[in-house]
């Protein structure tokens, strides 16, 4: 029987040769393509369900500020990309968190 690698060294190279394609015996089954037909899937559906929340938040911005001049339509571009840019940076905390609370319990095991 084969023995695996012993340090993290020797794991993180083996982890980045599979990465690469190197020396990798690794074929993906038919679960493998599955998935990844699902995240495919997911992120389209994610990427329409965002689109279609940003132009009903564009409206409701614009129903709200009512802009009639350049200056004011600059105004709601602005307040609309710093909607935007918050929503992304929560967005980034929340999966920062999750990715410490995953390496925590892997770390624990």
């Amino acid at each position: 029987m084969e023995q695996g690698p012993q340090t993290s060294r020797e794991r993180a190279l083996d982890l980045i040769k599979l990465l690469v394609g190197l020396e990798s015996n690794w074929q993906p089954t038919f679960r493998h393509y599955l998935w990844a037909i699902r995240i495919a899937v997911a992120a389209t559906v994610l990427v329409i369900v965002v689109a279609l929340l940003g132009g009903w938040l564009w409206d409701v911005l614009a129903d709200y500020v009512k802009p009639k001049t350049a200056t004011q339509r600059k105004d709601l571009a602005n307040i609309f990309v710093l909607i935007a840019a918050g929503f992304v940076g929560a967005l980034t905390a929340i999966a920062a968190l999750g990715n410490l609370y995953i390496s925590r319990r892997n770390l624990q095991q």
